[in-house]
């Protein structure tokens, strides 16, 4: 990162306590890794703005297919989407993601949202159009796996 001249940006996909938590340590660890202060000051309404990578600055966009925490009682969810916001994370609630290709991703109202890694942490479950890749999949619609990691036939 510290090599890096370019800004990076990160997609992770899933509002949960894990994606959120993910987002958030990123988020962190970029903005330490290029010298700059932590911007989530619980004690500050201050707010940095958000930007994507394409004006110079690094940045974590954490996509939900519905609100943050859904699971968690709403006041936890407001404190999260607060702390998401001081950090600079860039948030798309109700924003499933329907489609990925290389460097880009789809969410369900048909917006394409750039990144240059993305990662997954979602349900144990997979997502719907890993079904057409033609691998077999299991009840949970992941790929059967040998103890090898290889794909069974």
């Amino acid at each position: 990162v510290r090599a890096s001249e370019k800004p990076i940006s990160l997609a992770i996909v899933g509002g949960g306590a894990g994606g959120v938590e993910l987002a958030l340590a990123l988020a962190y660890r970029l903005q330490q890794e290029r010298g700059e202060s932590w911007a989530a000051d619980v004690k500050s309404d201050a707010v940095r703005p958000v930007t994507d990578g394409s004006q110079g600055r690094d940045i974590v966009k954490l996509f939900c297919a519905g609100p943050i925490l859904h699971s968690h009682p709403t006041a936890a969810a407001a404190a999260m989407r607060s702390c998401c916001t001081q950090a600079g994370v860039e948030l798309h609630e109700h924003a499933a993601v329907d489609c990925v290709e290389a460097g880009r991703l789809r969410t369900v109202d048909g917006t394409w949202h750039s990144f240059g890694e993305a990662l997954w942490c979602t349900q144990a479950g997979a997502a719907s159009w890993l079904k057409a890749t033609g691998l077999p999949t299991g009840v949970q619609g992941l790929p059967g796996v040998l103890s090898y990691k290889l794909t069974q036939p």
